[in-house]
This record gives C-alpha cells, structure tokens and sequence, in this order.
C-alpha cells in the first residue's frame, strides 16, 4: 500500500518582526507585477517582459534598495517575470526547495533565508505532528489575498487508509524560487539584524538530532 501523503498549511503568526520580513519577501514580486499588469501594450514573452523591467530600474531599485546587488537583482526580475507571465497575477508563492524545519515545540518554523516564523497555533499544529510519520524539508510560503501568511508542508501520515487519497496542490514547489532567495538573506540581515536576533534561546529551541542535508541542530523531521 503507497503511503499517504497531504499538503497541510501552517498559519503564521501576525508579529511586528515576521510581518516586516514577510511582506519585504513578497515586496519584489509584487512591484514587478505591477509594472507588467500596467504596460501600456500588453506583455507576450519573456524579452518584453525582460526589456520593461530594465526601464524601470531606477523605480524598483529606490523601492528595494539593492545596492551591490544589482545583478542578483536581474536575475530574480527574470525569475518574477517568467512565474508573473504563467499566472498573469500578483506572484503570492515563494517556494523553498529544502532545509526547513520546525522546531521540536511546533512553536517555530525555519526557512533558511527568513530564519524563524512563529507559528499561528502551536498546541494545533504539535497535535496534527502526532499523525505524521515525517514531513519533507521543501517548504512553500504564501500571501493570501488579504495579507496574510501561511507556510505549506508535505506530510507523510502514520496510517494508511485505502479509501483515502492523497492530498496533492497543482502549485506546490513552483512557486518564486532560486532567484529570490539570494537576495532574502542579504536584506533580512540588513534590514531586521536578524542575525543577533536569533542567536538567543528562541534559535537554541530548536536544538534535537542533527538533520542529514539540513542546518546543523534543527532537531529531527517529525
């Protein structure tokens, strides 16, 4: 029999600091989206899309502030531009591909470029952990359409049941990636000084059995 697996979404919680690193992940893919939706001559492919984007450097760039890392920069442009012209919408998927976790108290979950979320409802989630026989470390985060933030995971369950089936998102692992991801750790650190923020107890939580392939000290997938 296959073993079950499901798509669970985790809710983050709304603090001042997981809000302000949220809504700076999202803020690129949202300002390219807004460029795009306002061509005046509508966008067919990747080198108008590309060629737009170029002329509005100094608008994007006095909005995120990218200094030294302009080409860092081009390259997530292209990678919002090719996902903004799949979907045609505001770009609400960033997709870690690997290395989170949460922490042994559910309290917390680590993406390796926005480091530790509080969760929503840690008592929920720790009781959804005790059907799960392991859970996959590639991670999506989304926005919803009012401002709100979730992470989704892929579990596998305890228990297999032949009359269920398994719980599949069309989206799941293609949302905003690669790209994207060389600029968050960059401007997180500039931005929040996250670096000393969690080298304090809230990063010793999630101390446990080192992960294979993961950030050493996470504690096991379970």
């Amino acid at each position: 029999m296959q073993q079950l697996k499901k798509i669970i979404s985790v809710p983050i919680a709304n603090d001042a600091d997981s809000r302000r690193r949220l809504d700076l992940a999202f803020r690129l893919p949202e300002i390219v989206a807004e460029i795009l939706s306002g061509a005046t001559t509508p966008i067919s492919n990747i080198v108008q899309a590309k060629l737009l984007l170029l002329t509005k450097w100094k608008e994007i760039n006095s909005a995120i502030s990218f200094r030294d890392n302009k080409d860092q920069a081009i390259d997530a442009l292209s990678d919002f531009a090719s996902n903004w012209l799949s979907s045609s919408h505001a770009i609400s998927r960033i997709s870690f591909p690997s290395n989170c976790t949460i922490s042994n108290d559910s309290k917390n979950i680590w993406l390796p470029e926005l480091f530790l979320l509080p969760v929503a409802d840690s008592a929920l989630l720790a009781a959804k952990r005790s059907s799960w026989r392991r859970y996959d470390s590639n991670f999506d985060l989304n926005k919803t359409i009012d401002g709100r933030y979730f992470v989704q995971i892929q579990v596998h369950l305890k228990k297999n049941d032949s009359q269920q089936k398994n719980s599949e998102d069309v989206y799941f692992g293609k949302g905003v990636g690669a790209s994207l991801l060389k600029l968050l750790d960059w401007k997180a650190r500039e931005i929040d000084k996250i670096s000393r923020n969690f080298s304090s107890s809230d990063y010793e939580m999630l101390s446990g059995k080192p992960v294979q392939g993961g950030s050493p000290g996470l504690g096991k997938r379970s």
